[in-house]
Order: structure tokens, then sequence, then C-alpha cells
């Protein structure tokens, strides 16, 4: 998918001309930030500062003025950059769709400005000081657009941005648990057991709830690595259970009724 629409990006860029670049869910494809929306774009977009909007068959054009400052080149793309494009993908979204291109470009951001990988960025990620730098990019980006539609939803979403987030299901799920005032739920705790230190994607210290929002893909992609992962993972339930941890699981495809039912009887039953 990724593929197929940035070579429609490219194409659509020559048949325009010069002093166009992609926004919104093209720039998304080009910048590689998770879009709230799963099914690929239905058209490509373009801005061209000044120039009148235009919708055609596969096409959106607008004129909107985008400062050069949020503009970049990826690959040989002109794009809005990192910043304003998960901006713009949070504008006019409920909270929990807005959460999914903010935590992930908050996250990344904060790899980029620490080099942090892997365990390293999860610990990271949860240092104060990286994550309001981050999120003071993308108040920026923010500021620049004072006035425009949609800028009060992506606004009240960035309050809650977090760049310990990991994934797009994760981010969707706490803005579902924020929604429904859930608010004691910390993400991406590193909890101790024995020796070794496991990663909860979400965690109630205090009742010893831990949340997991699970998917096909946090286990590989190849069936052993997937036999490996589901292994490994009944091991450290197992672990956090004997230290009277309880969770509560579900699937990037659990309709978010049940998963804040299950969520708020496991944090009541305490």
């Amino acid at each position: 998918m990724r593929q197929e629409h940035l070579e429609a990006v490219r194409a659509a860029l020559t048949a325009v001309g010069p002093g166009a670049f992609a926004t919104y869910d093209s720039a998304a494809l080009v910048v590689d930030c998770p879009r709230p929306a799963t099914s690929p774009p239905g058209f490509v977009s373009l801005c061209i500062p000044g120039a009148r909007d235009y919708t055609g068959p596969g096409l959106v054009v607008r004129g909107s003025p985008i400062g050069d400052r949020f503009v970049t080149v990826v690959d040989g793309i002109p794009t809005t950059d990192l910043r304003r494009t998960a901006i713009d993908l949070a504008r006019s979204r409920s909270l929990w769709s807005a959460l999914i291109p903010l935590d992930a470009a908050m996250r990344a951001m904060v790899g980029r400005q620490s080099g942090a990988e892997g365990n390293d960025l999860r610990q990271v990620v949860r240092d104060p000081a990286q994550a309001h730098a981050a999120r003071a990019e993308l108040e920026y980006a923010l500021g620049a657009i004072t006035g425009w539609q949609g800028v009060v939803a992506a606004r009240r979403a960035l309050r809650y941005a977090s760049p310990a987030a990991e994934s797009p299901t994760e981010s969707r799920s706490r803005g579902w648990f924020l929604a429904a005032g859930i608010t004691t739920l910390e993400v991406g705790v590193p909890i101790a057991v024995g020796r070794r230190t496991y990663w909860a994607d979400f965690c109630d210290e205090k009742r010893k709830v831990i949340g997991e929002a699970d998917g096909w893909i946090k286990y590989g992609d190849d069936l052993e690595s997937i036999k490996r992962s589901i292994s490994a993972e009944k091991v450290r339930q197992s672990d956090l259970e004997s230290e009277g941890w309880r969770f509560v699981r579900w699937m990037s495809d659990d309709p978010r009724r049940d998963v804040v039912a299950r969520m708020t009887a496991a944090l009541r039953s305490t």
C-alpha cells in the first residue's frame, strides 16, 4: 500500500509542477507517521500555497499557506514534515484517533533527539525532559495554524500525547480509556520480577492491573517467531501473575465498549 501510494504521489507532483508538496495522509506515508485510518488513502493530497483548491479523480490540491519551515524532502518527495503532518492528521479527530499520529510523532522525535533504540528508547521516552521537548515541537506546529478548523481537537489531544505508546492500538486504547474517565493507567511501564524487567503497555501499580493491547504483528512476521514470542509471553504473564498482577488483554479489532468495560471491571475489583 505504502509504495503504491508513494508512486502515485510522485506522479502527481510531476503532473502539477514545481511548488507542490505532499500533505495529510499522503504526507503521513512519506514521513512514516501512522494514520488514524486503516484503509489506503483514496486520493493523493498535495498543497500548492496560494493556488486554487482543486478536487479531481484521485487528487486533491489545497492552496493553504504552509510555511517553508514545515516542509521537508524525504526520498526525493517534498512533503510537510513530521510535526505538521501529525498535527494535520490530529485535527477534527476524536481523542483516540488524534493520539495515533501525535504519540508516534513524539516517539520518533525522542528517538531522533536521543539516538536511542529498542529497550533504550523505552527508557528514554519516560524522561519528562525528552517528552517535553518533543511536545514543544508539536505545539510549535500547532501554533502556526491558530484559528484553523480542527485545531481545538488537536490541542486537546496533544495534552494527553505520550511518546511511551508503541503502537496505534495502544494510542487508540489510551484515548478510549481517557474518554471514559479512566486516568490512572500509566503507559510503557517497566516492572521488575526477580532479575527480569517486563514492560507493560498499560499499568495501574496501586491496583496491580496490567493492560495489554495485542496484535499479531506484535509477535513476529513468521510462524517460528510467533511461536517463540507467544511462548515467551506465557512465561512473562505467569511471572507477573505470581507477583499478584492481573491482566486485561484485547486485540486491535476488539470493540471499544468491550475493552473499556473489561478494564473498568478490573480496576474496580480491587
